[in-house]
């Protein structure tokens, strides 16, 4: 490690060599020589488009007079994002940062993608669809993905198959094969990530749920259990609840008197193929909580709010069927999400100061533009697939061996040009209200985190709109499967009104809240089917001097390092003696603004600080009491909600509780979380940290 990269990092050498293990090429002394070599390429793309947009506005009075009022006074003339502009946004991570798989390959000589994550196929229910799921896994993630796999169509246990077995041992037992296959498969450094996801209505949901029960069983994968409003209305009214495969078969015509035990599997006879099991939904809800309070897994997936509130899922053939291992991107399959985020603090005036103020105008200039840059970046994966492709075909293998993992590249190919899907996310959100002189969970940062919000996806409509008349919208983009207009007359009065039919809510959502964009959408479509996202920053944030990750509000302000104190140093400072009679020193290591909080408030220049300095310090800042074991449950849930509002995919968070939480505090909490419209949610508890 050079001092050069050292200083570039501030003396952190814990983000110094992240940089360096992860995304640094040979030849790269700091993060400045990577920032140039992904400015270089986006320039490239967008080189490529501005002399088709330039013709465009010279000769069409559409593009002169329906396009918003950003790009009319920024791009109209010409002005592009040249490669000053676009290296000003990534320079120093201030700005826009695109996540690792960007990083580590765009610009490189690598054959693998700069997606981040991917959804496979469901396995077929037979043994050929399994050994071909497990080889979709391998393929990408030598390519650097992380996977989602929905195993719903799998039938349950004890099913009758056409084989020697002469019964299924049911979906669950192929799940230790997904996961053995993830951590198996490695990547310059990495392991696959996996998430298995399993329907509430399958028969085998319970066992699904308490697989971590036994914590040597499937250690390379996440679950999920994808719930939909049948379940959870029965849950709330403590009521009767039908299992069944297929998940999606239809129940309603048997009563609960047909069915006189509890989890027992009945047949459906009269030529319909598949079974039923009656359970009490509470029970399998609380065996839910259960798990996800003493093994942080399952998480859950609230399915129809999914769907509900999906820009894609009106269309059948962008519908999502399950997540990538984070969860904040609900995919359909072989497709993938390209990712970068917002640094929210960025666009702080006067930190942690009395003036201290949010630059909208700036952040929604930044949106805009960095939508821009995502649509570019489209074009870059799809020539990275290309590449993976090409390979493929000069592989010495044979073209049956070659042939899976040909077909699925050649579909994640056409998919990524044709949906044009993007996630824009956000990071140091908990900072950024820090600095802003508000507690995370304030009523007042509340109101901050929707004011942030709107702006992002108001410049981000926007932009997918301009867009769409200037380079075209997803391909089979369909105004009237999003917003229906019918024109209705009164017989009597002859009087016509117009009658409005929403494809799902998030179309709703946006007539009402963006009437402009609303309108402007449905005349000339979007870009990118889905385009934003709150995805995990933990790398990222790092580099970005340590700030806050994605949503998430601040762990710690501080901890402290030890050091041992060894023979024939006896001048040295001794802060405490161990039980075996060794010495210690401790150094404080502080969240970066954190210092940068008492550097503009209280002791500038200090680096001294004993413990109860920092308590007190800690005790005085924005902070305090609202660190994430501290924050209201409630108040957590809220601005999930609020981030979820104005986010066309979903959201990666965790809730992060004492342990001395009640299995029902947890219940309430996953409740609200459903009534609220959030689309998944994840809980873990732990200790308050003590510092020692």
């Amino acid at each position: 490690m050079t001092k050069e990269l050292l200083k570039y990092f501030k003396g952190n050498e814990l983000a110094a060599n992240v940089w360096l293990s992860k995304y640094a090429l040979e030849g790269e002394n700091t993060p400045d020589d990577m920032h140039k070599r992904m400015t270089k390429e986006f320039t490239r793309i967008e080189d490529k488009y501005i002399k088709d947009e330039i013709a465009l506005i010279n000769m069409s009075d559409i593009v002169n007079n329906n396009m918003s009022d950003y790009y009319n006074s920024r791009f109209k003339n010409g002005w592009h994002l040249t490669e000053d502009r676009i290296h000003k946004l990534f320079e120093n991570f201030k700005y826009i940062i695109p996540q690792g798989s960007i990083m580590a390959t765009l610009g490189t000589n690598q054959i693998a993608s700069l997606s981040n994550c991917w959804v496979i196929e469901s396995p077929v229910d037979s043994y050929g669809g399994i050994h071909k799921a497990d080889g979709d896994l391998i393929y990408y993630y030598k390519r650097r993905g992380g996977v989602g796999m929905d195993i719903s169509k799998l039938r349950p246990e004890g099913t009758n198959t056409n084989n020697s077995a002469k019964s299924t041992t049911g979906a669950v037992s192929f799940m230790e094969r997904f996961s053995n296959t993830t951590r198996e498969v490695a990547m310059n450094g990495r392991r696959g990530a996996l998430m298995i996801s399993m329907d509430v209505n399958h028969p085998d949901i319970l066992e699904f749920a308490k697989i971590k029960t036994d914590k040597t069983k499937v250690t390379g994968a996440n679950i999920s259990i994808k719930i939909n409003n049948e379940f959870m209305k029965a849950v709330e009214n403590d009521e009767d609840y039908f299992l069944r495969f297929p998940c999606d078969l239809d129940v309603s015509g048997f009563i609960s008197s047909d069915f006189a035990e509890y989890n027992k599997s009945y047949s459906i006879g009269g030529g319909i193929s598949g079974f039923i099991k009656k359970i009490k939904a509470k029970e399998y809800w609380d065996e839910f909580i259960k798990q996800a309070k003493d093994n942080a897994e399952p998480g859950l997936m609230y399915w129809d709010n999914v769907i509900n509130y999906d820009p894609a899922s009106v269309y059948e053939q962008y519908k999502p069927i399950t997540t990538n291992p984070c969860g904040e991107q609900a995919l359909q399959p072989n497709d993938s999400c390209r990712l970068m985020v917002h640094n929210l603090f960025s666009y702080v005036v006067n930190p942690f100061t009395k003036d201290a103020y949010f630059d909208y105008t700036l952040f929604y200039n930044h949106c805009y533009e960095g939508l821009r840059l995502g649509d570019d970046l489209v074009d870059l994966e799809a020539e990275y697939i290309q590449r993976i492709i090409d390979k493929i075909k000069s592989d010495p293998e044979s073209d049956i061996i070659k042939l899976q993992e040909l077909m699925l590249w050649e579909k994640s190919l056409k998919i990524c040009l044709e949906g044009r899907r993007v996630g824009m996310g956000i990071t140091a959100l908990g900072d950024t209200l820090a600095a802003l002189g508000f507690k995370y969970d304030s009523n007042e940062a509340l109101v901050e985190i929707e004011k942030i919000m709107k702006t992002k996806m108001e410049a981000e409509l926007d932009c997918t709109i301009d867009l769409s008349i200037l380079r075209g919208s997803f391909k089979n983009a369909n105004s009237q499967l999003e917003i229906k207009h019918i024109l209705q007359v009164d017989t009597k009065t002859n009087k016509h009104t117009d009658k409005i039919e929403f494809g799902n809510k998030w179309y709703e959502f946006i007539h009402k809240t963006f009437p402009e964009q609303s309108k402007r959408m449905h005349k000339f479509q979007r870009r990118s089917i889905n385009f934003s996202t709150i995805a995990p920053t933990g790398s990222v944030s790092l580099l970005a001097d340590n700030c806050t990750s994605g949503c998430e509000p601040l762990f710690s302000p501080y901890y402290f390092r030890k050091k041992k104190i060894n023979p024939g140093q006896e001048n040295t400072r001794v802060d405490f003696v161990d039980q075996n009679g060794d010495s210690w020193q401790e150094f404080p290591v502080l969240h970066p603004k954190f210092k940068d909080w008492i550097d503009s408030t209280r002791m500038k220049g200090t680096t001294d600080y004993s413990k109860e300095d920092l308590e007190v310090l800690f005790k005085e800042s924005p902070w305090y009491g609202s660190t994430a074991n501290d924050i209201d449950w409630l108040k957590r849930v809220e601005i999930q909600a609020i981030l979820q509002k104005y986010t066309t995919n979903a959201i990666s968070s965790t809730i992060n509780l004492p342990s001395t939480v009640t299995y029902e505090e947890v219940s309430n909490i996953y409740m609200e979380g459903w009534k609220k419209g959030l689309k998944g949610q994840t809980v873990k508890y732990m200790q308050h940290i003590i510092v020692i």
